[in-house]
């Protein structure tokens, strides 16, 4: 009987485990570029939306002083604030009642977002 050589077999099994290991290291960097996407992609969309919110509030905060100011607000551009998240906004006011447009600019990170009311 022949005795098969082992000195072969061990030369293929280590090309066949190469081989697995390769195949497993592609599919893990495939996994690592398909979250990181994702990451990126959620850290955005929570830019967004605190940057709405924050142009929400300087509508909310325009349409307050609008009321509580005998005339209301003139037309012009206001710094706005910054809030205690980071984010901030400004707003302009243009028009005259009925027809009084207040837009404001919300900023967090590298999103800004828009609202405008009418009113």
């Amino acid at each position: 009987m022949h005795k098969p050589n082992s000195e072969n077999q061990s030369g293929v099994i280590l090309i066949l485990s190469l081989f697995v290991l390769s195949i497993a290291l592609v599919i893990s960097l495939s996994f690592a570029a398909v979250f990181l996407k994702e990451l990126k992609l959620s850290r955005a969309i929570v830019q967004s939306t605190v940057a709405f919110y924050a142009a929400d509030a300087g509508v909310e905060y325009a349409l307050s002083i609008d009321r509580k100011t005998p005339g209301g607000l003139t037309e012009g551009a206001y710094p706005g604030a910054s809030l205690t998240n980071t984010a901030s906004y400004q707003y302009t006011v243009s028009g005259t009642s009925p027809g009084r447009v207040i837009k404001s600019i919300g900023s967090f990170g590298t999103v800004q977002r828009s609202l405008e009311a009418r009113y």
